[in-house]
């Protein structure tokens, strides 16, 4: 099968690909890198479609995954305009191409507001920021250019999404890195309510579309529970919580919600593996200075 990969060598795009060294894998990236088995990479700017043109329609791609959104977490406008164009660019230059079959993108729970509660699919959303805009703005554009043709596409809105590979200053490998250097770490919003999925439950999905056939849909990927921040805090810095975390006493919640993932449990049987202790756990065990 072929697969044609934007953003393979971010946090997601990284882990997916080593799960999929027996497909024919095509990822167009940023930085010249060396070909590993049947994984290629190549060189282009997502914003200049005339970059990989030739070479996109050469490798005639059965599914387009698409990760690719530079520069975060910068969500400023001009960032955000730009990432929502090289996204609509890609998709419709392989969209043109008869091979396709499948789409596959990464959405976000950050595409909308603080609901307060547990989220379903059809959950209403406020765009709180231009980021959130530009995804939701992609999302509605994308299921509905696809309306008059073939190809199936999957919006995976995908919760917070942890393990190797995750940028150094994201929430958990900030607390492990001050519990291993017995370093003060501030926290600015102990109260926020997330969702916590581990990286390898997050491939598992993006496997299951990639083999089985789907409709049009969006998809729901969390682990359904929910977490407060201040108690991920508990669990990793245990008996030094104390004494290494500063708590922001006037914080104001941001985020309160967490994924209903009654669809994919009940289309796919899908259920999370990764318990938040033990993915924590494998993640001090292995952890990187």
């Amino acid at each position: 099968m072929n697969i044609l990969i934007s953003g393979g060598t971010g946090f997601i795009g990284v882990n997916l690909v080593k799960k999929l060294l027996n497909q024919n894998v095509l990822i167009l990236t940023r930085e010249k890198k060396k070909n590993i088995k049947n994984i290629k990479y190549f060189k282009c700017n997502l914003s200049k479609p005339d970059s990989y043109r030739k070479q996109i329609k050469k490798f005639k791609p059965e599914i387009l995954i698409h990760l690719a959104w530079e520069e975060l977490p910068n969500y400023n406008l001009r960032i955000s305009n730009i990432n929502f164009q090289n996204s609509k660019n890609l998709i419709e230059e392989v969209s043109k191409i008869k091979s396709l079959k499948k789409i596959l993108i990464s959405g976000s729970c950050f595409e909308g507001n603080n609901l307060g509660k547990k989220i379903n699919e059809k959950s209403t959303f406020q765009n709180k920021n231009y980021f959130s805009s530009a995804k939701t703005l992609l999302k509605n554009w994308v299921f509905e250019f696809h309306k008059k043709t073939n190809v199936e596409v999957a919006w995976i809105r995908i919760f917070y999404a942890y393990g190797y590979g995750q940028r150094k200053n994201s929430l958990i490998p900030s607390l492990i890195k001050a519990k291993i250097n017995q370093s003060k770490i501030k926290i600015k919003t102990p109260n926020d309510v997330c969702d916590f999925i581990y990286i390898d439950d997050v491939i598992s999905f993006f496997k299951i579309l990639i083999k089985k056939k789907f409709r049009s849909n969006i998809f729901n990927l969390g682990s359904g529970k929910p977490t407060k921040v201040i108690n991920i805090c508990k669990k990793i810095l245990g008996n030094d919580f104390k004494n290494l975390c500063i708590i922001d006493k006037n914080s104001k919640i941001k985020n309160y919600y967490w994924a209903d993932i009654s669809k994919i449990k009940k289309l796919y049987d899908y259920n999370t593996k990764v318990s938040l202790d033990n993915g924590i756990n494998n993640l001090m065990k292995n952890y990187e200075h």
